[in-house]
């Protein structure tokens, strides 16, 4: 009996028949070590490959069944080897299928990348694929549920992004994000009607696992992939989600246009500060991982100590709002903003102190008067309707 450890789960142990045709230990594809006589071994090692399936990340791996299938030479999807790897994996054939046609509209992306470690390059793909009979009669019966489902594709993979970016995984089952989701668009109605049960983790967690993290994480800022007037208003409402870690900058800009619309010299003051934490924060959501707590790569931890010195500028505007009266702003209820206090006490207190030296500045009764009049009275001289109005024929 041999044991054979795995990228999925490297702690796992499993005994398994000695097949002489076996690999020993396999890393990725290239990269692998086979056993000769007692304790000797033979390395077969493919250094880019090796590279490329190395991550530093502490995820969640998932079985060798639901890992992507491309073609060699091209990249092309492999829809069939996928699904007929779900299937033998165990997988019910209705939500196989599933996954396999929303992999295939991920793989549309421009630019999109996967994971060395989690995809199997095969032959020739080819675009017959033998299904279930139960698959069969889905798209024939249900066709409209499968579409609905399908419709959501670019939403799931915008919400493991987000995932990725604040908690460093693909999906918790207790997060607010994806209940909100699912009653909103009635998932669970939809995966009821085709009876697929036990749908969440495979479609949340397991269906865009292969994907590369730092593509998956562009994702939330769009980068440029078009695809951000594609997904459902309940996860577009969440996409300016900053990396745990750097929450602090997310806090600035709120908080600065409090500070805006009641003092306008104090506001001057804090402009170049608020610019520099805004280019920062632009910088980030181009490589959102390398400043995310959770992914521990080389750098970050100096990464996230810069970018707390920010603490000490959102605790002293905190601490203005608040002494001049602001007390339900949105900004103020953010989770973070309680350690960032604490640790920004100085800082809170001279924001307290700028209150008087920077009172709210208002207009007075006559200024707002005269103001609102010249709304009332404004006369539109400034266009020409007839002017304006093209003379083009339209059929």
């Amino acid at each position: 009996m041999t044991t054979k450890g795995t990228m999925e789960n490297p702690s796992k142990e499993e005994e398994e028949a000695v097949d002489s045709n076996a690999v020993f230990y396999q890393y990725t594809e290239g990269c692998s070590i086979d056993r000769g006589d007692g304790n000797k071994l033979t390395v077969a090692w493919d250094d880019g490959a090796a590279i490329k399936a190395t991550n530093g990340a502490s995820m969640t791996y998932i079985p060798d069944h639901l890992h992507l299938h491309l073609e060699k030479q091209s990249s092309v999807y492999d829809l069939a080897s996928d699904y007929e790897s779900m299937v033998a994996g165990g997988m019910n054939p209705r939500l196989a299928w599933l996954i396999a046609l929303m992999r295939q509209i991920v793989m549309g992306v421009k630019g999109v990348k996967v994971l060395a470690s989690e995809t199997v390059r095969v032959g020739i793909v080819t675009k017959t694929v033998a299904v279930h009979a139960d698959v069969v009669s889905m798209l024939g019966d249900l066709a409209g549920a499968v579409s609905n489902v399908l419709q959501q594709t670019l939403s799931i993979l915008a919400m493991n992004s987000i995932m990725l970016i604040s908690t460093g995984h693909h999906y918790k089952e207790d997060t607010a994000m994806y209940e909100k989701f699912v009653t909103a668009t009635e998932f669970d109605l939809l995966m009821a009607n085709l009876k697929i049960p036990n749908w969440k983790g495979p479609i949340f967690h397991d269906a865009f696992h292969p994907l590369d993290y730092d593509w998956v994480s562009a994702v939330a800022y769009d980068a440029g992939l078009g695809i951000g007037r594609k997904i459902h208003g309940t996860i577009a409402t969440r996409l300016s989600v900053m990396p745990a870690g750097t929450t602090v900058l997310g806090l600035v800009k709120p908080l600065y246009e409090l500070i805006s619309a009641r003092n306008g010299k104090l506001a001057t003051a804090l402009k170049a500060l608020v610019d520099v934490a805004g280019n920062i924060a632009a910088m980030i959501r181009t490589r959102p991982l390398d400043f995310c707590t959770h992914f521990k790569r080389d750098g970050t931890v100096s990464r996230l100590e810069e970018v707390a010195r920010f603490g000490a500028l959102v605790a002293f505007m905190v601490g203005y709002v608040k002494k001049i009266g602001i007390k339900k702003a949105t900004v103020l209820q953010a989770a973070s903003l309680t350690h960032i206090l604490n640790q920004n006490s100085t800082a809170y207190a001279k924001g307290e102190s700028a209150a008087e030296a920077f009172a709210p500045i208002a207009d007075d009764e006559n200024g707002i008067v005269a103001y609102l009049s010249g709304i009332v009275n404004i006369e539109f001289t400034a266009i020409n309707l007839d002017e304006a109005t093209t003379t083009e024929d339209v059929e």
